[in-house]
Parts: structure tokens; sequence; C-alpha cells
């Protein structure tokens, strides 16, 4: 699920946007690794058919990234929770995964695109931290 037009399985714009808990729109590029389970394959197929992927993978993982995003605010994404985020979104899509056939190995965010407007806030907001932490090594 990505940004760039010619990148994935999905031609176009397929990055995930999403609303965090202070309201704001990020969006979110990643991939998505996964196997079919071998004894599963023939269930898999008969009850969801070739396209498993645009049937199950897609839209169970934009769900649940969608579900988790809610709990950070848009800055935490892109700096100290990032880690935590791609984790509980790992766990809780692994288990569907698992009932449906498919084993889920990595869940990789690739970028994290934050509002235009959010940036240059960044920037000021992290200029005075950089001068403490510089000052405390002396």
């Amino acid at each position: 699920m990505s940004n760039v037009h010619d990148e994935g399985d999905k031609m176009g714009d397929d990055a995930i946007r999403v609303l965090t808990s202070d309201g704001l729109e990020v969006t979110l590029d990643l991939t998505v690794l996964f196997r079919i389970i071998p004894s599963e394959g023939p269930r898999l197929l008969r009850e969801t058919g070739a396209d498993f992927v645009n049937k199950i993978v897609r839209p169970l993982t934009r769900t649940k990234i969608r579900d988790n995003a809610v709990y950070y605010e848009a800055v935490s994404l892109f700096s100290g929770k990032r880690d935590e985020f791609q984790n509980k979104i790992f766990k809780s899509i692994e288990k569907d995964f698992t009932s449906r056939g498919l084993i889920l190995e990595q869940l990789l965010i690739r970028n994290i695109t934050l509002p235009s407007g959010l940036k240059p806030l960044l920037k000021i907001k992290s200029a005075p931290n950089k001068m403490l932490i510089k000052c405390s090594l002396f």
C-alpha cells in the first residue's frame, strides 16, 4: 500500500489515510509480507477465491491500521511511537490472517506523511530540544 504510482500490486496511490487522536490526517505507506499456510491453501481458494489479496489482505490491513491510529497523536506516530504502532498493528492483523489461512510475516511502515502545515512546527519545536541536549552535554 503505497503512494508511489507504479509500486506494489495496486497501480496508483494506494497509501492509507488515517485520522489520529488529535484529529489530523496522516498518510501511511507500508508493506505487508505474508504467505499462505500450505494446509489451508485449498480452503482459502475455495472460500475466498484467487483474489484473496483484495478480499482479505487489503481490507483487513487497512481497517486494523485505522482502528489503531486513533490511539496516537500524529507527531508521536512520526517519531517516538512508530515501532509501538507498527507492533500493535501486526498483533491485531496476525490473528485474523491466521484464522483465514494466512501467515503474517512482517508489516513494515515505510513512510509516514504528516499534514503539510505540521512539518514547519516540528522543526521549530525540535530546535529548542536540540539546544537543551547540547547544553546538558557541557
